[in-house]
């Protein structure tokens, strides 16, 4: 899938006519001289590069996007940053983990990994209302998520006025996204990401405060049972069946006493 124009090397966009017409000359040389050990493939076959240097020299200096807009994509990354911690800072609140093993737990996971540990963790709460809304702010820091990798892993072009993005996927399928991206749409979405931290914060001081952690640190969670096929009515069923000691456990104890 291509997003935005077709991208054909992107060269006649985002380095003038002057870089276009040395490609092609680069491209109809071929790889003739054998001199070169800067190379690709056009068309099925090697092409050698070499000539391209002082194209490139002139037309691909660094940054090739203004400093605006560098600064942008750089307060997208921070704020992303910030979110993911108070992400690992909600984990450790519900499972009450000092700080080292706070870091431990929750370092080396993903994004996807905590929200969705978080999502178990409050369901254990067994609070309709804290479910519900996690279930909100999760959804929003997946949508937002998309966004920040677009912006951070993207090859920014500048072509006449404005800023465009190439982004490659392949997961299952190559995809590509090509697209003008304003500065101002990421400023937009650094504030969106910094709106979202506090958010998390405020739900993360209020599942404090209703007692999460001594609720979550009980033998059987209130929301332990939640099955998403089972019946709201059928749960205190189930949970006492599970504290009913079996019958070895009974003959155990009936041992024990005598």
């Amino acid at each position: 899938m291509l997003a935005g124009r077709a991208f054909g090397f992107g060269a006649s966009r985002c380095c003038g006519p002057a870089f276009a017409t040395s490609l092609m000359n680069c491209s109809n040389r071929g790889h003739a001289s054998g001199s070169s050990s800067t190379s690709g493939f056009r068309g099925g076959r090697r092409v050698g590069f070499a000539c391209l240097e002082p194209a490139m020299a002139e037309h691909l200096t660094f940054p090739p996007i203004s400093p605006d807009h560098a600064a942008a994509i750089g307060y997208v990354a921070a704020a992303w940053s910030e979110l993911e911690a108070r992400q690992a800072y909600l984990i450790s609140l519900l499972l009450g983990l000092h700080v080292l093993p706070a870091y431990a737990a929750t370092a080396e996971l993903t994004t996807l990994q905590r929200l969705n540990s978080i999502q178990a963790l409050v369901a254990l709460i067994g609070d309709d209302g804290f479910s519900a809304e996690w279930r909100q702010i999760s959804a929003e820091i997946d949508r937002l998520r998309t966004l920040r990798n677009d912006a951070v892993h993207s090859v920014w072009h500048v072509v006449g006025p404005e800023h465009w993005q190439h982004r490659v996927k392949a997961k299952g399928r190559v995809t590509i996204k090509y697209e003008a991206t304003p500065t101002a749409d990421l400023t937009r979405l650094a504030k969106e990401l910094d709106a979202t931290s506090a958010r998390v914060t405020s739900f993360s001081m209020r599942v404090n405060a209703a007692g999460a952690y001594s609720t979550l640190n009980q033998a059987y969670p209130p929301g332990w049972a939640l099955d998403r096929g089972q019946p709201r009515q059928a749960q205190p069923r189930t949970q006492a069946r599970a504290r009913k000691p079996s019958a070895r456990q009974r003959r155990d104890a009936a041992r024990g006493g005598k």
